[in-house]
């Protein structure tokens, strides 16, 4: 069995569970805050993931998540790295962010996404195959 076959079924397996994503609430303030506190994209990055070592949290920041919710494109962290943030920040974590509920599993595209458009492509106005 080749490994695309593996990852694919392994992808259909997944079943939506409920997790809970962290909203940011603006970006311009977001970046306002950083630039206040001294902080650049690099250092907020490592100061991020020196918070998440020592609580011991699987989750992981990279800088380009940071530069994306500076610029506003991108609006939601995982819980664990929206509260490290606010504590580096010295703000509390609802000044920034607001719960997010989302049902659909980490790695799933929407059902706008290229994977979905190509799925549904060869498929008739029913749901049929073509």
């Amino acid at each position: 069995m080749t490994s695309s076959l593996r990852i694919r079924r392994t992808a259909a397996l997944r079943t939506p569970t409920q997790r809970l994503d962290i909203k940011l609430s603006n970006a311009a303030i977001f970046g306002e805050i950083m630039r206040a506190r001294g902080y650049t994209v690099r250092t907020l990055t490592e100061s991020v993931g020196h918070v998440l070592i020592r609580k011991r949290s699987k989750a992981r920041i990279s800088k380009s998540t940071i530069g994306h919710l500076r610029s506003g494109a991108r609006s939601t962290v995982n819980q664990d790295v929206a509260m490290a943030i606010a504590e580096l920040f010295g703000l509390p974590a609802n000044a920034l962010f607001t719960p997010k509920d989302s049902k659909r599993p980490r790695g799933m595209g929407d059902a706008s996404g290229p994977l979905y458009i190509a799925a549904t492509s060869h498929m008739g106005a029913c749901g049929k195959v073509l």
